[in-house]
């Protein structure tokens, strides 16, 4: 036998051909001990896991760019005091394309992910940055606006004819009722209860869906919108369960982006709530129909929602129905399922 033989026999005898366990690490696979036993390992007995040791380093030094530290708190805090908005928005720019950039990396990027969604919250609880980035560049949603009062003027002519004129004043008069509502979406928009803080401005930053809808948000926002769904009148409930409409469906189609809940909020003070176009869009077949012919939408014969909706085809297909038949939706749908409609509060 060879002596070099003789002495690799010996070795795994002994065990030190043995792979490096992480559970034998204080802090496991983010151990350094760890990774720097594993590296020795490969060196010496081959490249057989070189493809996985390479990804635990790339995962590391990702995670480690991004890791959230009492000094970048406080720097993005002074930095948004000594300049506004500037500082705000530039921050904002970078936090968006950081996720997208990190998004389009997949697994390996799961860790630094981690730390920039705590970032971002951190940002997101800074009242000024908040007021910055939504406003100008990021409008708040519409309001609806409100019909003008009527006035009647009545003259007397020359040969004794009485002529009434309507005119209608230049100034916006609001009801209670309608000085309220808006008061309302203006609380929700700015005080959100149930839909996060938008990881993004536009649907065209968002990366990996798999990534963005992890499994912390959606198990976040589905106890969020059950709390909300016990809020609701009773008839509205029921009527939910009728539909099959539930909190975890409802989760999948929270918006991700500025532009996409600024858009369900204008939906919503238009009429069209959330669970009504989950409704419609579970039956395109009848919903089509009934726009080509220009006729009342049968509720009555609506089917339940047979399945989760998919975020992307959702959001895509509701912009391109508002934009084709805005009149429509406002004649035939608003209020056709009263349940669903002034009745039914905005998830916030």
């Amino acid at each position: 036998m060879k002596l070099t033989e003789f002495y690799k026999n010996i070795n795994e005898d002994h065990g030190e051909r043995k792979k490096p366990n992480p559970k034998d690490y204080r802090h496991g696979i983010e151990d350094r001990n760890y990774i720097k036993d594993k590296e020795l390992w490969i060196d010496r007995f081959g490249h057989e896991e070189k493809e996985e040791l390479d990804f635990e380093r790339k995962s590391e030094e990702l995670a480690e760019k991004e890791k959230v530290t009492k000094e970048w708190e406080k720097g993005v805090r002074t930095e948004i005091e000594r300049s506004g908005c500037k500082a705000a928005k530039k921050l904002d720019k970078q936090l968006s394309n950081k996720f997208r950039e990190l998004g389009s990396m997949g697994e390996v990027a799961e860790r630094a992910l981690g730390f920039l969604k705590i970032k971002k919250d951190i940002l997101y609880s800074i009242k000024d940055f908040v007021k910055c980035i939504t406003s100008k560049d990021e409008p708040k949603p519409e309001v609806r606006p409100e019909k003008q009062p009527i006035k009647t003027q009545t003259t007397t002519t020359q040969d004794g004819t009485v002529v009434q004129t309507k005119t209608q004043d230049n100034e916006e008069i609001k009801t209670p009722v309608e000085q309220e509502r808006e008061d309302y979406y203006e609380k929700v928009y700015e005080d959100p209860k149930v839909l996060p803080q938008p990881l993004y401005r536009s649907e065209d930053e968002v990366g990996d869906m798999g990534q963005v809808q992890s499994t912390e948000l959606l198990d976040d926002l589905v106890i969020n919108i059950e709390n909300q769904i016990l809020q609701q009148e009773p008839e509205i409930q029921e009527k939910l369960k009728e539909y099959n409409i539930d909190a975890e469906k409802i989760s999948r189609l929270v918006p991700l982006t500025l532009e996409t809940k600024n858009f369900m909020m204008k939906l919503d003070m238009e009429g069209i709530k959330l669970p009504f176009l989950m409704l419609l869009y579970e039956n395109i077949d009848q919903l089509y129909p009934s726009i080509q012919n220009n006729s009342p939408l049968d509720v009555k014969k609506l089917k339940r929602l047979s399945k989760v909706i998919n975020y992307n085809d959702f959001w895509d297909w509701t912009s391109t129905l508002w934009k084709k038949a805005p009149n429509y939706l406002k004649k035939n749908v608003v209020g056709s399922i009263p349940e669903f409609g002034d009745k039914f509060m905005v998830f916030p």
